[in-house]
């Protein structure tokens, strides 16, 4: 025989609830015009049950935000380790997302949308995710650069990178490309792009070899 759930246990899948029943309406609305009441009824709880687990619509917005830049560092961690042993980051990057993206619309959607669409107070926690992602990428690249380069330039790289990754992605939610893997390898080709150019800025670079080359 199964025992009750405990209060606490409860309590999680009301939260839970009500973070599945917002992101399934921010797909049909930007976060800013949905109501705590039609969240309520789509969680299957009564609108006064909301405030026991968030104060307000943005702070619903926050958690959506947190849940799904969680998955994505989780992924890109055990990226970044093969990074640490000298391999190209690019390819398994772009292919692991895509293949997360592809599984997980909803919360991809989610941050395409309100990252223009959105509160500020939601997409200023957006843009700060994506600064922490330049600064992983920046790491990781500074292991394949000469030490001559400036930090500066290594930092632009990996925000163009970045860009690159949420421009493209938002094409792929929005059902732009045929397959996920056109959209892996034309993501691929444009950052290699990127960096090639990069490169030839700087002459002391022309006879390196990189895994973008």
């Amino acid at each position: 025989m199964t025992e009750p759930a405990s209060r606490a246990e409860r309590k999680l899948r009301t939260r839970q609830a009500i973070l599945d029943a917002t992101l399934a309406l921010t797909s049909e609305a930007p976060l800013a015009a949905i109501s705590i009441r039609q969240v309520a009824r789509a969680a299957g709880i009564q609108a006064p049950s909301f405030y026991v687990h968030f104060d307000s619509m943005d702070s619903v917005g926050l958690a959506l935000v947190e849940e799904s830049f969680a998955s994505i560092q989780a992924l890109l961690l055990g990226i970044r380790r093969d990074v640490a042993r000298g391999r190209d980051m690019i390819e398994p990057s772009i292919a692991a997302l895509t293949e997360q993206a592809t599984g997980n619309r909803e919360h991809f959607g989610f941050m395409v949308q309100e990252r223009y669409s959105g509160s500020p107070v939601v997409r200023e926690a957006i843009r700060r995710h994506l600064a922490q992602l330049e600064a992983d990428f920046a790491l990781d690249l500074a292991r394949f650069l000469p030490a001559a380069w400036p930090n500066e330039d290594i930092r632009l790289a990996a925000k163009l990178i970045v860009m690159t990754i949420v421009s493209t992605f938002a094409d792929l939610i929005l059902g732009d490309f045929a397959t996920p893997q056109e959209f892996v390898d034309q993501t691929i080709a444009l950052i290699y792009m990127q960096l090639r150019g990069a490169l030839r800025r700087r002459s002391g670079d022309a006879g390196a070899s990189y895994p973008w080359q």
